[in-house]
């Protein structure tokens, strides 16, 4: 699996996800080993549904690229809230 290929379903995830839950994505950081996201839910208790789901497609579909099971991602996310500029 390149990179390339690791990126494009990390971005089919998010496309997925926003319409989902549709959420505002401002901001990606994809890095070697974790992504980076600047995002507003609709609703705060959407966020935690939403990681969840992000974290649980991408295992599922790096996992079958990988031909391997288990946990992809090592930790669970971590998050930050700010009030909003009006």
């Amino acid at each position: 699996m390149t990179r390339l290929e690791c990126r494009e379903v990390l971005l089919y995830a998010i496309k997925k996800a926003q319409l989902k839950y549709q959420f505002k994505l401002y901001a990606l950081g994809i890095m070697s080993n974790h992504v980076h996201y600047l995002l507003e839910p609709q609703q705060p208790e959407d966020l935690p549904k939403i990681m969840h789901w992000l974290n649980w497609y991408t295992t599922m579909c790096f996992n079958r690229m990988l031909k391997r099971t288990g946990h992809f991602w090592e930790e669970q996310y971590h998050s930050t809230g700010f009030a909003g500029i009006a």
